[in-house]
């Protein structure tokens, strides 16, 4: 499984009103995390509730992600501000696989699904890495 699969499983999962299913996965995934310019005036302001709620998305895909890849239950701890910082946590029982220190958030997103796929594939391989007896 990719990042990319579990991105858009959890979004069809939420898609209540079947807002989507006219969508091919490709419109979907760069509607959610599409890599905009942002000018100055923009990063001065607050993020929005729907881009908070997208950052959030995303890093639940990435446990659902590697839960599915390793096999073990894995969860995140988000604290997200408006102002563009927060910080991520990604645990798994007793274990920390990842801290995410979050600044810019006005700029997060992907110029491509390749990119997003490469991504998870390096969480993938660090968490290996770090902890080879659950990998």
């Amino acid at each position: 499984m990719k990042l990319s699969e579990s991105i858009l499983n959890k979004i069809k999962a939420m898609d209540t009103f079947g807002t989507y299913k006219r969508l091919s996965d490709g419109e979907i995934l760069m509607r959610y995390f599409r890599k905009k310019s942002v000018s100055i005036e923009e990063s001065l302001g607050d993020i929005s509730e729907e881009g908070i709620f997208k950052i959030r998305l995303f890093y639940e895909s990435v446990a659902y992600f590697l839960e599915k890849n390793i096999g073990i239950e894995i969860n995140i701890c988000a604290d997200i501000s408006r102002e563009g910082f927060g910080k991520i946590v990604i645990y798994s029982g007793d274990k920390i696989i990842n801290i995410f220190h979050l600044r810019n958030l006005h700029r997060f997103g992907f110029n491509s699904i390749d990119e997003i796929d490469s991504y998870g594939d390096e969480i993938l391989f660090k968490l290996k890495d770090i902890y080879p007896e659950i990998a």
